[in-house]
């Protein structure tokens, strides 16, 4: 299964109207791993929403490949408690991190994340396997770029090997390029699925576009905390008087 999602969709529209409402998918047994719900009780974003449905879309043996926003590798919150319960299943396969200016309408830079339901009996069970893409493209023009057949060979191949499947050469750790890290390593990194906490990248200038968006997504990250914090200090106030 392919997939490539809008990125980083609200529970509500600017107007605070419904989009996404928890109450009409509660239950849904496509999102079995939990919903992106904030303190409000409201949808944070359906990146989380739309991997529960491809990963409930395969059979034992199915894999899927989708484009994420880079966001969603290392998000917090209910996001991260689904992405550990995705992680400890074993279903997350390969993540590549790839540079800007990849869409036509958009330069912003994204992450393809990999799901195998058949490595459960395969000895990459408790592994996955971090991909640097950044530095691999063909420039079209000032706004757009490319990866050729012989680069996406490039970056299969490494995958391949990392699969042991027939024909390729035998997997090695590339400084720089690609990593397998283990559940326990990636646990021990706050559970992110982020490239960059393995692969040594180097990140390339960031365009003003790709810095407003990454803004944008911090900020609402930040907005959800503060809501977060304010409520657990409304709780420990409560629990005060009613001791006191």
């Amino acid at each position: 299964m392919l997939a490539n999602p809008p990125f980083n969709v609200k529970g509500k529209d600017k107007n605070k109207q419904i989009v996404i409402d928890p109450a009409r998918i509660k239950g849904d047994p496509r999102y079995n791993l939990g919903l992106p719900l904030t303190g409000k009780n409201e949808i944070s974003n359906a990146n989380y929403l739309w991997m529960q449905m491809f990963a409930s879309a395969l059979n034992p043996k199915g894999r899927a490949g989708f484009v994420m926003a880079n966001s969603a590798s290392d998000a917090g919150n209910k996001e991260k408690e689904i992405r550990k319960k995705m992680i400890d299943a074993g279903m997350v396969d390969v993540i590549v991190s790839v540079g800007t200016n990849m869409f036509m309408n958009a330069t912003l830079s994204c992450t393809l994340w990999f799901f195998d339901k058949r490595k459960s009996g395969a000895e990459r069970k408790n592994k996955i396997l971090f991909i640097n893409a950044q530095d691999i493209f063909t420039p079209i023009d000032r706004a757009h770029s490319t990866w050729t057949d012989e680069q996406i060979q490039e970056i299969a191949s490494i995958v391949r090997r990392y699969r042991k499947e027939e024909g390729e050469r035998k997997y090695a750790d590339i400084k720089g390029r690609c990593k397998i890290a283990t559940l326990e390593e990636v646990h021990a990194n706050d559970d992110s699925l982020n490239p960059g906490r393995y692969v040594e990248i180097v990140e390339r200038e960031m365009s003003d576009v790709d810095f407003e968006a990454r803004i944008n997504e911090l900020m609402s990250e930040f907005t959800n905390l503060t809501s977060e914090a304010h409520k657990l200090e409304n709780k420990i106030t409560e629990d005060w008087r009613k001791i006191l």
